[in-house]
Formats: structure tokens, C-alpha cells, sequence
């Protein structure tokens, strides 16, 4: 018996021995990974002093250096004299980041996306009600200041600005222009997007409803990154050609990412999506500037799919990123195109083409308020058939 005793004895203490072991290394494990997270704090709080040839990279510095996504590795500057270093002579690459910037360009926007009128289930509305059908819901008109969106608004019931009732009132391609000489100069930007990407982005985004939202977004993220950084790198790779890429990458994106935090401040934004998003956000710019780094020609349908890859919920805070860089939303002015409603009635009162009579109906040769003036931009005769002046 006493043996018996003794043996649970030590069979207890030794139970008791290991668990007090393993408290031990798992106490020590927390303990060394609790001293990493506390140096990585340290290393990233010190670069929040960063300023280099009168550019305070500081805040950028330290916020990219917290939330650098992990599939890229470790931060790849470990204290501030090294990343002061790494922009030591880099006024060339500032100085095409901020030319680079088509945020405030007063000759041309992009059109504003939104959706029809959504009146209610297909199953439940009358079909004469219905101006568009689509994932079995019933559509009626577009907002004020909005028609059907060219290319997608056939496929889905999304709208776009109507130039004649925005701040820009001449149709140019996705934008509009204050003129046809702008337009001319600007539509050559839009014409890989609105060719190649509109119906690769429709076809990712088909059944949602929320689609007018989503391309919106994307197309300024797919402009970010087919103007932006595509030459933005070009930059860096000559005043940094001897830097490996990880750094060459993680300057260009601490200099955009500067610019835009003083952007913000400059037009008092909060960029609140951003920076709850931020190590995701960096993950897919940092992606795309990997995919883009060899490149000698640009590749639309990498840019387009790996910004879709990365999901809506992105979109939001990388369009707040975006938005220093990109051509702004056109902005609505007029409820009404005075164009076609001659009285601001809420009416079109021309926009109509008689083959018959080979005029504009409602024509003021027979006494109503319609002629034919012809604008840059008119598809169709009936386009053309505008109120008199």
C-alpha cells in the first residue's frame, strides 16, 4: 500500500512538472512574441518623425510600416535613418506624383453612376410600369440629372451623368467635357477602359444589385492603376535603380500614400474607409505594383481582375486612396436637360427625329420649339434636335 502511495505520488508531481514546463514556454513563447510586436511598435513609431529635403513622409511612414500586409514579408526599412536614405534625392518622383494628380482638373469628370427607380419585384408590378427588368426586379426611371448608362445600361439598370445637366455639359465617352477640344485630348485615356473593362467588370458583378455602385468604384481604381502607377514606378526605377524592388515598391507607396493624407487634410476628409482598410487597401496596390513592375506594355484585364479579386468591400476604402489622384465625379446642376425641355417643366420637349418630313419634330418651322443644332458628342439625328434659341 504505501508503495502504491508513493508511486501516485510521483506520477503527480511529475503531471504537476510538466504542466508548470509547459506554463513555462508557453508564458516565455507570449513573452518573445510580445517583445517582436513591442520593437515592430518601436521601429514604426519612430519613422513618424520622417521628413527628408522638406517632404514630411512621417505619418505615412509610420501608419504603412503598422499595417504592411504579411504576405510581403517584413517592413523592408528597419529604422529612420535608412528610410531617410532611401528618399535622399527623390525630388523627381514628388514632382511626378503630384503632376500625376487629375483631381483637380476644371475641363473634365467622370460621369456619376446610379441606379433606376427600383419599383419592386418583376412578379409583383405591372410590365407597363417597368422601364427596365433586370434580377427579377422591376426598374422605373433614372435620378435627376441621370440617363441610362452606355454599354452596362443595356445589361443592368444603372445610369450615368447627363452631361447637359452637370458642371461639364459636353458628352465625352465615360466623362464629360467643358468642350470638344478637352474631349478630344481626354477620350484617348478612357478608351481601354470603356472598351475592355465595362463588360469584363459587368459580367464579374452580374445579379448585383447593387451594380451601378460597384462599377463606379472600380472604373476610378482601374483609372488609379492603369495612369497612376503604372508610370509612377517607371519613376522610381530610375531614380532608385539600385534599390531592390521591395523597396523601390514600399517608397513609391509611401509617397502616394503621403500625398494623399495631405490631400485630405488640404480639402478637410476624413478618409475613414481607408484607414479601417488600410493593411488590405496595401495589399492590393502592392499587388498590382508587383504585377506591374516588369511590364513594358500595360495589362487591362491583370489590373481589372485583381482589383475584383480583392472584393467590394475594398472598394470604398480604395477609391478613398484614388480619389487624390483620379479625374473627379461630374457634379449634377440641373434637374432638367435644357437642352430637350424647353420650359423646365420636367418634359422632353424635343430630342425627336422625323424621317418622314427629314426634321426635327415639333420643329419651330411649324411653329414649335425644336431646331436641329448639332453638338460634339450627338449619335443619332434625334440627339441633335434641340430647343431653339
Amino acid at each position: 500500500m504505501p508503495r502504491f502511495v508513493l508511486v501516485v505520488a510521483l506520477f503527480s508531481i511529475s503531471l504537476a512538472l510538466r504542466r508548470h514546463s509547459k506554463s513555462k514556454r508557453g508564458k516565455a513563447k507570449i513573452e518573445v512574441q510580445d517583445a517582436a510586436v513591442s520593437r515592430k511598435a518601436e521601429k514604426c513609431d519612430a519613422l513618424a518623425d520622417l521628413t527628408v529635403e522638406g517632404h514630411d513622409l512621417g505619418e505615412a511612414a509610420s501608419q504603412l510600416c503598422r499595417f504592411w500586409p504579411k504576405k510581403f514579408g517584413e517592413f523592408p526599412v528597419d529604422d529612420t535613418q535608412s528610410m531617410a536614405k532611401l528618399f535622399e534625392g527623390s525630388g523627381e518622383l514628388f514632382a511626378k506624383i503630384k503632376n500625376m494628380s487629375k483631381a483637380k482638373d476644371a475641363q473634365f469628370c467622370w460621369k456619376k453612376l446610379g441606379m433606376r427607380e427600383l419599383l419592386g419585384d418583376e412578379s409583383t408590378v405591372k410590365s407597363k410600369y417597368c422601364e427596365k427588368k433586370a434580377f427579377g426586379k422591376c426598374y422605373g426611371t433614372c435620378p435627376d440629372g441621370m440617363k441610362p448608362m452606355t454599354l452596362v445600361g443595356r445589361l443592368a439598370p444603372v445610369c450615368s451623368s447627363a452631361c447637359m445637366q452637370s458642371s461639364h455639359q459636353t458628352p465625352c465617352g465615360l466623362g464629360c467635357s467643358t468642350g470638344a477640344r478637352t474631349c478630344v485630348r481626354r477620350i484617348h485615356d478612357q478608351f481601354g477602359i470603356a472598351l475592355r473593362n465595362l463588360g469584363q467588370i459587368a459580367g464579374y458583378l452580374s445579379g448585383n444589385e447593387d451594380i451601378g455602385k460597384v462599377v463606379d468604384q472600380v472604373l476610378r481604381v482601374v483609372d488609379f492603376a492603369l495612369d497612376v502607377v503604372f508610370d509612377v514606378l517607371r519613376v522610381a526605377k530610375t531614380v532608385w535603380k539600385e534599390m531592390p524592388k521591395d523597396k523601390i515598391d514600399m517608397g513609391v507607396l509611401t509617397a502616394l500614400y503621403q500625398y494623399v493624407l495631405d490631400e485630405a487634410k488640404t480639402v478637410g476628409k476624413d478618409l475613414g474607409e481607408l484607414k479601417s482598410m488600410l493593411s488590405e487597401t496595401m495589399d492590393m496596390i502592392l499587388e498590382l505594383m508587383d504585377g506591374e513592375f516588369d511590364w513594358k506594355e500595360i495589362n487591362m484585364d491583370f489590373i481589372t481582375e485583381t482589383i475584383m479579386k480583392h472584393g467590394e468591400s475594398i472598394l470604398g476604402a480604395a477609391n478613398e486612396f484614388a480619389d487624390a489622384f483620379v479625374f473627379p465625379r461630374c457634379a449634377v446642376t440641373s434637374a432638367t436637360n435644357p437642352d430637350y425641355d424647353c420650359d423646365g417643366d420636367g418634359y422632353t420637349d424635343c430630342k425627336d427625329w422625323s424621317y418622314g418630313k427629314r426634321s426635327c419634330k415639333n420643329s419651330k418651322d411649324n411653329g414649335g420649339q425644336c431646331e436641329y443644332r448639332y453638338k460634339f458628342g450627338d449619335m443619332r439625328l434625334k440627339n441633335s434636335c434641340r430647343c431653339k434659341k
